[in-house]
């Protein structure tokens, strides 16, 4: 809502509101809008979403800016732009709230420091996530799987964010083959490895993955094997272990098997968890991580109903005690591809990943065994 000046635009004085989707400038937390009316006069003007015109309530996400310092360069009263308010603006409203000067020693400010780069609508098309220390850092790096088969890795800055990207893979390569992953410590070293079931059934392990690349590729099962019925595989530490050697994986039919002590071209020692069923069929997503703070990880399962469900402390022995995180929901029906990992300054497994259906990419810091942590937005919606 603004009011533009009274140079032949708005000789009464009156505000003007436009409700209208909003587009991600690429690469940049700044949103666009299409709307004719808005002259000079509306600069500073809030947007907000949410807003009910008989309460006059909402959340204000952004101002506008003006031609040139933050408008667009052509002149037109139809396109407008604002940045997206994140953690800073609301950083800097608490200290006016409580009438505190802001923190002078803050860094420069750095734009998009720690947020992954590139728009909502790029990050539709992230197929597969895996969280691993692949730069030894001790922290967790992500790995994410394209839908054209690029491979890319961002290194976590131990602090929520990311750093620049890697490549490791190019579009068009192999991996548009690749159709569920995990990163674990299967081949013993400082760096994570990762595990791979491709779409002919083969499932192939690169230890000690890095910036440098993928490293040489061990098989573990041969194409047309019966782990073409594997539809999630997730490393974890399911055996009272140091590292995450272990493999949790959903079969097609709703089994559920454990392996534990996976190594370099071995699956260790199987250990069903649960026959085939027709409950577990309906596990759209599952991930593993240490919610609980147990030594052994727990289970952190999407239902196709939108049901968020954690197994806690799951061992050989069986699924842990079953702790609701969030009942039947149409919003969590939209996340499509999530993981887990050290991604915070807390030292543990328990940070999450979800990339939402349309392309926004949020970090849940510090997740419990029955409530998401505090929520992080590293990809913001086109819409």
């Amino acid at each position: 809502m603004g009011y533009p000046g009274h140079d032949n635009h708005n000789d009464a004085g009156q505000a003007i509101k436009c409700t209208v989707p909003t587009t991600q400038l690429p690469r940049f937390r700044q949103m666009s809008m299409t709307c004719g009316g808005y002259y000079g006069g509306v600069s500073g003007s809030p947007w907000i979403t949410d807003y009910q015109d008989d309460a006059r309530s909402g959340h204000v996400i952004g101002n506008l800016g003006g031609y040139n310092g933050g408008g667009n360069d052509a002149n037109v009263d139809y396109i407008s732009y604002a940045p997206a308010f994140g953690t800073d603006a609301a950083n800097l409203l608490a200290n006016a709230v409580a009438n505190q000067d802001p923190p002078t020693n803050l860094p420069p400010y750095q734009g998009l420091q720690g947020e992954l780069p590139g728009g909502a609508a790029l990050w539709q098309h992230a197929k597969l996530l895996a969280s691993g220390d692949y730069t030894g850092n001790h922290r967790s790096d992500l790995i994410v799987v394209w839908s054209d088969g690029e491979v890319t890795l961002y290194p976590g800055d131990g602090k929520g964010g990311f750093l620049p990207e890697t490549q490791l893979q190019k579009p068009k390569s192999i991996w548009t083959h690749a159709e569920t992953i995990t990163g674990g410590d299967f081949a013993g070293s400082n760096l994570s490895d990762l595990m791979v079931r491709w779409s002919d059934g083969e499932v192939t392990l690169y230890p000690d993955v890095s910036t440098s690349g993928m490293g040489n590729e061990i098989q573990m099962a041969p194409s047309g094997s019966i782990w073409k019925d594997a539809i999630q595989i997730s490393a974890g530490q399911f055996h009272n272990g140091k590292y995450a050697t272990d493999l949790m994986v959903r079969w097609v039919d709703g089994e559920l098997t454990l392996y534990t002590y996976v190594g370099a071209g071995t699956f260790g020692t199987e250990n069903r968890l649960l026959a085939k069923n027709d409950t577990w069929k309906n596990a759209t997503l599952l991930t593993s991580g240490n919610f609980s703070g147990n030594g052994n990880w727990d289970v952190l399962v999407r239902w196709v109903d939108g049901e968020l469900d954690t197994y806690v402390a799951t061992s050989t022995a069986g699924l842990g005690a079953e702790a609701r995180m969030r009942d039947a929901n149409d919003l969590w029906k939209h996340d499509l591809v999530m993981t887990a990992g050290n991604y915070t300054a807390n030292n543990f497994n328990d940070d999450l990943i979800v990339r939402w259906s349309d392309g926004e990419t949020t970090l849940y810091a510090d997740t419990a065994y029955q409530n998401l942590g505090s929520e992080n937005t590293l990809v913001y919606p086109g819409t």
